[in-house]
């Protein structure tokens, strides 16, 4: 612990530069290289055989198939996946929040352990001006359009010319696909859609569908998941040209392949059509797979982890010590075939007001507060605006249409108690925010409009 003090301190008062007493720089030299792969709103129940790129990874590395993310929208998640801290430890909770330069992310690790570290991006929230470029080398923004861009060929030709670059020192590069989020595109190439003759059409206004949602029957329903996994289909296209060009450099077998998403999307599962409304599966449990072949054998691990655990994973990977920042834990024992119990609580959360305008579909303000916790199969939903629990048994009930909450049942007890703990420690902000409006300045509204969340 003394040790790990002294690391921490150090990194504040050094920066990014080495130094003699720095345990990074005592280390022996990076022998990987890290490809960290985030695709926006990429749900992992809508993963199959339209992706077969991501399917060679999972079926190459280990694929976690209960991963579950911090919050169920863009700026928190990412966040805490490059602090390993909840987004009411890291501070990121609305709309043009700002990751404070105090947190050491995962590219700043990754640079005091000796690694050229390089992102590429396809979303403004997630630029350097909101903090998420801190510790790399370059952040490169040139691939963020509106939504109803399609930018996964250009993050692609980016994140190549980026590996061009890196190629010869050890790497961190962060590569984030944008195209799954709505506006849902057709792609004709990977058509998922054959057959629907409805009133809907591809690219519709998000707030048009949200209007329609009452009278949306199950071929509608249909017709935009099939959208959807177009969209998805159409990134792992382009994510299979980014794995092989890094083979064609010769890099492929010193390179730690990490792939996930920020969140998943919901299509009337629970009477919504988008994301950040609640803390359902469809919404936070993602996709997370490592990819090593030459270190660590195919598996498929079913135990909840959380995106919380990718940084400290990395960090574990390169020989780097635990960060006392972190909340979340290494999962590298139990990709080196070394065993690890898993048995813990799992939280995410969402605090969120949208600005005025804000196409909601249904009025224009959203405030969504909401905690959830997971363990094993059981999984508990406080929702603070209403003060209301639902309880679900996951193995029984994976779509969450069962709510089974009471009050006094004994088996919901332990859950129980473990969210009300955490909510001490993490949600004593929201009674105030409730009751307050979020407002915007006009520049950010005029980056919200040309994005199409505003009109």
């Amino acid at each position: 612990m003394r040790l790990l003090a002294c690391f921490i301190i150090t990194s504040l008062l050094i920066g990014c530069g080495g130094d003699a007493d720095d345990p990074a720089s005592n280390l022996p030299a990076p022998d990987t290289n890290v490809l960290f792969i985030v695709v926006d709103t990429m749900g992992a129940q809508y993963l199959g055989d339209h992706n077969p790129n991501i399917g060679r990874l999972a079926a190459e590395g280990v694929a976690f198939t209960r991963a579950y993310a911090t919050a169920p929208w863009t700026q928190p998640s990412i966040a805490s996946m490059l602090t390993s801290q909840m987004p009411s430890q890291h501070g990121v909770r609305h709309i043009f929040h700002t990751l404070d330069r105090g947190h050491t992310t995962l590219a700043e690790h990754m640079k005091q352990r000796g690694l050229r570290t390089a992102g590429v991006i396809s979303h403004f929230v997630i630029g350097d001006e909101f903090g998420y470029g801190q510790g790399f080398d370059r952040y490169n923004a040139e691939a963020v359009g509106n939504h109803r861009a399609i930018t996964s060929d250009k993050v692609t030709d980016l994140a190549m010319a980026s590996l061009d670059v890196l190629r010869e020192e050890p790497f961190f590069l962060f590569v984030h696909y944008f195209d799954p989020h709505w506006y849902f595109n057709h792609h004709p190439q990977f058509d998922q859609t054959a057959g629907y003759d409805g009133e809907l059409l591809p690219g519709m206004d998000i707030a048009d569908l949200r209007a329609r949602r009452d009278q949306l029957e199950e071929a509608d329903i249909a017709y935009l998941e099939g959208l959807y996994r177009e969209e998805i289909a159409y990134t792992d296209h382009h994510i299979g040209r980014l794995l092989d060009h890094l083979a064609s450099l010769g890099l492929a077998d010193d390179t730690v392949i990490v792939l996930t998403a920020d969140h998943g999307e919901e299509f009337m599962q629970h009477g919504w059509i988008g994301h950040t409304a609640s803390l359902h599966d469809e919404l936070i449990h993602v996709p997370l797979i490592v990819h090593a072949p030459g270190r660590f054998a195919p598996q498929q691990v079913d135990e909840p982890v959380s995106t919380l655990d990718i940084a400290p994973t990395l960090l574990d990977l390169q020989g780097m010590p635990a960060s006392v920042d972190h909340t979340g834990v290494s999962l590298a024992p139990l990709l080196r075939g070394e065993g690890l119990s898993l048995s813990r609580f799992l939280f995410a959360e969402v605090s969120y007001i949208s600005p005025s305008g804000w196409p909601s579909g249904d009025g224009d303000v959203k405030r969504y507060y909401q905690t959830a916790v997971v363990n094993g199969t059981q999984k508990l939903i406080h929702d603070h605006l209403a003060d209301t629990w639902r309880y679900y048994d996951l193995a029984a009930d994976a779509g969450e249409q069962n709510d089974l909450f009471r009050r006094g049942d004994a088996a919901q007890r332990p859950l129980l108690d473990a969210l009300h703990a955490w909510q001490v420690d993490h949600t004593a902000e929201w009674g105030r925010e409730l009751r307050e409006e979020l407002t915007i300045d006009p520049e950010a509204a005029r980056q919200l409009r040309a994005l199409g969340y505003v009109h």
